[in-house]
């Protein structure tokens, strides 16, 4: 499972003023399209701030997971997980 950049401090400013949503974005697009063109039976794309979305899974930082962040992305995850091993 290829899981693209968490929410961020990046993602809270205007998308129009922002340099660093702009890189964030394009970092996640990229893993997007490097899985879509390796096109490899195991290999997932899992785009990171679906399975953490909100800001209440940041630390203090707005940048490093805090301990509901783990748990949101767990709880988010673990049935992405069991649907692939299940097809499998």
């Amino acid at each position: 499972f290829a899981i693209s950049l968490f929410p961020s401090w990046r993602d809270l400013s205007e998308a129009g003023d922002n340099m660093k949503f702009h890189q964030a974005q394009s970092k996640r697009d990229l893993l997007k399209q490097a899985v879509q063109e390796n096109n490899l039976p195991n290999l997932h794309f899992c785009h990171g701030p679906q399975l953490m979305p909100t800001f209440q899974g940041l630390g203090d930082d707005l940048l490093h997971i805090g301990d509901h962040g783990f748990v949101q992305i767990a709880e988010y995850l673990a049935p992405i997980i069991r649907k692939q091993l299940s097809q499998s």
